[in-house]
């Protein structure tokens, strides 16, 4: 037996039994306690049971209130959380409904009793603004244009022709007139409306002919004022003998008169327009231009060119006079006045065999308006602006240059013999050297024809330092490549004398 049990235990199979678990048992003490008040509670509810009414039942229950003490306290309870509830979202707004192309885009408004309208329209490439302001003016030049047709109806209900005993018309001309008085009338456009889509800017804008009318009507009783000032000074000015004045202010009565629309009235019982040619003829006959030949010299030489102003054989001061070369728009000019009765003009590099200088007293200046009002009183006094105006043929020198890089075409080298006095001389002595840069031609097809692009740069030295750096670009179209690079090729070579002779003329 003792054998066996030592097996067991060698066996790991004897264990102690495990200790008992479960809640801790109270003291005999403690339970006492508890039924004593449980027992006290239920004689004090056997006997409320026992009492025949209800009104009884709740008064002792009133004046005896149970000792709860078996019950645990209750805690309070939390106060409830608030409900979280979300906004009621903002009711969906409703879609703008897209503006439908106003009527006026399709058909201008006409013009009525109280505006003239003009509809202006450009591309939007990139920017709206842009374009808006694109169609902006181009609207307002619609209204312009309108503007002209009834400037000329408001002025023919002011002007009346009239003739002078010779039996001439004296009405003049007042193109520039009508011009002058829509450029300032312009300014009180507005824009009535503007629309645009995906691709175009639209904007409607409008002129109060009423205002015109009325703005109209005081400028032509200024203007009145100012003939009447201006051939107050002229006569004051003739009779002290000072005609540079007397014609400054006949000049400027003539351009007031002109923007009258030949409206006539008199000064001193004459016609205000025979009196004013009168001032002006006078006052430019009291004048004599006259201006020295500066003589043979080399072609690119520094010239001096002087010019004398003098009445009655004595010489003039505070005269403009105007020197310009005469090759085309952009010829180069200088404006001086003269001192001790002469103008100078120094250190002026004229090119060309026989070019020709135009001297001449500058009206414009000398009235002290726009110099494009010179075309207007070049036709308006013809006989005066004729006898204070002079040209000269300058006798120059061709000078040799030298010609390198690539070939040049045909119009270049004429150009530069006619127009610039060079002889093309294969000459490393030569003082002048162009060298000339032609590049690939690049051709395309254009409407069943063939066009083509040619640059190409002029390099200008003398005696080799650099004087100028020229590019020039030309395009020609023809049925194939070669007729049309040659003619790319000729329009670079006339393009590039042009800006050769407008650049060593200055």
């Amino acid at each position: 037996m003792k054998r066996g049990l030592l097996l067991l235990a060698m066996a790991g199979c004897v264990s102690t039994p495990p200790p008992k678990t479960g809640p801790k048992r109270l003291s005999k003490a403690k339970r006492d306690r508890i039924k004593a008040r449980a027992g006290a509670n239920f004689l004090d509810l056997e006997k409320r049971r026992k009492m025949k009414t209800k009104e009884e039942r709740v008064r002792d229950i009133e004046e005896n209130p149970p000792n709860l003490t078996t019950l645990r306290p209750r805690k309070e309870a939390a106060a409830p959380a608030p409900i979280r509830t979300k906004p009621d979202p903002a009711p969906a707004a409703e879609p703008a409904k897209p503006r439908g192309k106003p009527a006026w885009i399709m058909q201008v408004p006409a013009a009525d009793g109280t505006y003239i309208y003009g509809m202006g329209m450009a591309n939007i490439e990139s920017d709206e603004g842009e374009a808006r302001i694109q169609a902006r003016d181009r609207a307002f030049a619609a209204i312009g244009s309108q503007l002209k047709v009834h400037v000329e109806s408001v002025a023919d209900s002011f002007r009346s022709s009239y003739t002078d005993q010779a039996g001439e018309n004296l009405a003049s001309n007042y193109d520039e007139a009508i011009r002058a008085h829509v450029d300032a009338s312009l300014e009180g456009a507005e824009i009535h409306d503007q629309y645009s889509d995906e691709q175009n800017a639209y904007v409607l804008g409008r002129f109060n002919k009423a205002e015109l009318e009325a703005k109209i009507a005081a400028q032509l009783a200024a203007l009145q004022d100012v003939v009447l000032d201006q051939v107050q000074a002229a006569e004051k000015a003739l009779a002290a003998g000072d005609s540079v004045k007397a014609l400054g202010h006949g000049l400027r009565a003539s351009l007031a008169l002109r923007n009258l629309f030949g409206v006539p009235f008199q000064i001193a019982g004459r016609p205000a327009e025979a009196l004013v040619n009168d001032l002006v003829a006078r006052a430019g006959a009291g004048l004599q231009l006259s201006a020295a030949d500066p003589g043979s010299a080399p072609v690119g030489t520094a010239l001096t060119i002087s010019a004398e102003v003098t009445s009655d054989g004595g010489p003039v001061d505070g005269v403009p006079v105007r020197f310009k070369l005469r090759m085309g728009p952009r010829s180069p000019s200088h404006l001086v006045t003269t001192r001790a009765g002469t103008a100078h003009v120094k250190d002026w590099r004229i090119w060309g065999r026989r070019p020709k200088v135009v001297v001449a007293v500058d009206m414009a200046t000398l009235a002290g308006v726009d110099q494009g009002e010179n075309s207007w009183l070049r036709l308006k006094h013809p006989g005066v602006v004729a006898r204070l105006r002079l040209q000269m043929t300058l006798n120059l020198q061709p000078i040799r240059v030298r010609l390198s890089g690539s070939e040049p075409p045909s119009a270049l080298r004429e150009g530069l013999s006619k127009k610039l006095g060079m002889d093309l001389v294969d000459d490393s002595s030569a003082a002048w050297e162009l060298e000339l840069s032609i590049g690939e031609a690049t051709c395309k097809d254009l409407s069943m024809r063939r066009t083509c692009k040619v640059r190409a740069q002029l390099t200008v030295r003398k005696q080799g330092a650099q004087r100028a750096q020229l590019d020039a670009s030309g395009r020609g179209t023809q049925t194939d490549d070669d007729s049309a690079t040659e003619q790319a090729e000729k329009r670079v070579g006339k393009r590039l004398v042009k800006a050769l002779r407008q650049a060593l003329s200055r």
